[in-house]
């Protein structure tokens, strides 16, 4: 009779155990949610961007320290009497060696600001993007000459001796990539080829930002040709 108390004792223990466990599982989900939604009321980028119907993604690039950004992608929930938006990834990513504020070609800076995608691209196959996607081959440049300078070309397509990033030979920082509208007035020698992308072996790029392999096809498949990169340097935080 005693063992059979016990035991009942026992589990009573581990029910109320359990019971408080789900308790703060709910208590810390709705605290996340809550700072989330605070977050969304007083970033600037979220709030623009909340009621423009097009748009229903935004990536947030933060500078940190050094070459190491924040990355967060955003995506807008209808569900509700109200739009709102829920973050869907957030990781580290890279910048240019030199740092954010780009403004020529060759600085090794990242730029910063608001860009819209102009395509997708990679040397591996399409991930399961919607985005246009370039499936990247010998012939497939980021062109820095004046013929066509910051577009991605098919030198088959724009005959001429290319001087600008044969991008097969990233491997294997363009896997997956794509390609954001930094200098799209094509003005020569503001700067070209600012691509967002996979790592490549160094803790920074060229002016690019990169996150993993396994982030950037999350990315890709998670957003429309519609969605916004915002990238900040460490002077301006998230939510200010």
């Amino acid at each position: 009779m005693k063992t059979i108390k016990l035991a009942l004792a026992t589990v009573i223990v581990m029910s109320l155990v359990i019971a408080a466990h789900t308790v703060a599982t709910a208590a810390h989900s709705a605290a996340t949610t809550t700072a989330q939604q605070s977050q969304d009321t007083t970033d600037p980028s979220l709030q623009h961007y909340l009621n423009v119907d097009s748009v229903n993604q935004v990536i947030i690039v933060q500078h940190t320290d050094s070459t190491y950004v924040d990355v967060q992608l955003w995506i807008k929930d209808r569900s509700g009497n109200t739009p709102a938006w829920d973050i869907d990834l957030s990781c580290r990513g890279y910048i240019g060696e030199k740092g954010m504020g780009k403004t020529r070609q060759g600085d090794e800076k990242t730029p910063i600001g608001d860009f819209g995608i102009i395509t997708a691209f990679g040397i591996k196959p399409n991930p399961g993007t919607t985005l246009p996607y370039v499936d990247v081959n010998e012939y497939i440049y980021c062109c820095a000459d004046p013929v066509a300078y910051n577009r991605i070309i098919d030198v088959r397509k724009v005959k001429h001796r290319c001087r600008g990033e044969h991008l097969i030979n990233y491997n294997p920082q363009y896997n997956y990539g794509f390609f954001f509208d930094y200098n799209k007035e094509c003005k020569r020698g503001k700067g070209a080829a600012l691509f967002f992308h996979c790592v490549g072996k160094y803790p920074f790029t060229g002016g690019c930002v990169a996150v993993t392999e396994e982030n950037m096809a999350a990315l890709l498949c998670a957003i429309d040709i519609n969605a916004r990169l915002i990238i900040r340097g460490s002077d301006a935080p998230m939510g200010h």
